[in-house]
Parts: C-alpha cells; structure tokens; sequence
C-alpha cells in the first residue's frame, strides 16, 4: 500500500509537472503568436505609410500638372488675343483699296443702328399710347408717365405706373 501510496503521489507530481509544462509551452506559443501579430501590424502600418505617401505625392504631381497646364492656357491665349489685336491694328493701320468700301459698309450700319433706335422709339410711343387708351377704364385713378429724373438706380428716362385709390393715397408705384 505504501507504494501505492508513493506511486500515486510520484504520478500526481508527473501530472502537475506535465501541466506546468504544457502551461509553458502554451504560454510561450501565446507570446510567438502575439509577436507575429505584432510585426504584422507594423508591417500594415508601413505600407499604410507608404500608400499615402505615394498617394499624396501623385495627387500633388496631378495639382501641379493642372497649375501648369492652365498657365500654359492662359499664357496661349494671352498671345492668341495679342495677335488678334495686333492683326486688327495691322489692317487697320494699312492703307487698302477697300477702304471706301469700309466707310460705306460704316455708313450703312450706322444709319441701319438709327433706324432701329427709331423703332424702339416709336414702339415705346405706340406701347405707352395705348396703355393710355386702357389704364382710364382699368384704372381711373391711375397714371403712367416718363420720368426724366435720374433714380436712385442710377437709370434716367424710366417709366413710372402709379396707382391711387379714390381719396388719393398711393398704392402702387412701380418702374417699368
């Protein structure tokens, strides 16, 4: 019975330093694994680093391009408008046959300019006639006139419709 005794007391000590070792053993594969993980997440974070470096470097290279190309255009049509201009001056400047030809095309686009001002002229009159013609049935109490006083909108020669009620108190005013 004694050495039962001692062998079960000698497999108990086996199994507690079986247990200690395998508690080892798992403790020192948890720290392997935490390792592993860990340079797994400083390998991420590099590239993470690295793509946004990259990343921010071609979004500056495209900002860059656009700065340039649009000074690039803008400087192009400077000088498409400079010779442009200087085209217009050079004919301009230049003694031609055509000249008389010019003034007469001048002459005609001038007086056709008058005539449409007349137009315009005539059309206001004709508009404001007979508007006259309807505002006494519409509005009897009612005037529309032109005003040649320079407004507070900076504008001469506005038409003005104002409307008043039977004792006389404003209520309309408008430019038109």
């Amino acid at each position: 019975m004694l050495q039962l005794q001692s062998q079960i007391n000698n497999f108990d000590t086996e199994k507690e330093l079986a247990r200690k070792k395998w508690s080892k053993l798992q403790v020192k594969a948890l720290l392997e694994k935490e390792k592993e993980v860990q340079a797994l997440e400083n390998q991420l974070a590099t590239l993470r680093l690295e793509h946004e470096k990259s990343t921010t470097k071609t979004l500056f290279l495209i900002l860059r391009k656009n700065v340039i190309r649009s000074k690039i255009s803008s400087s192009l049509q400077e000088k498409e408008n400079e010779l442009s201009l200087a085209s217009v001056k050079q004919k301009l400047m230049k003694p031609s046959s055509r000249q008389p030809v010019s003034r007469l095309n001048f002459t005609r686009i001038s007086r056709r300019n008058n005539q449409l001002r007349q137009s315009v002229k005539v059309w206001n009159t004709m508009r404001r006639v007979s508007f006259n013609k309807v505002r006494s049935f519409a509005f009897p109490n009612a005037y529309f006139e032109k005003d040649n006083k320079v407004s507070a909108r900076g504008s001469k020669g506005d038409f003005i419709f104002r409307d008043f009620d039977e004792k006389w108190t404003r209520i309309h005013f408008h430019h038109v």
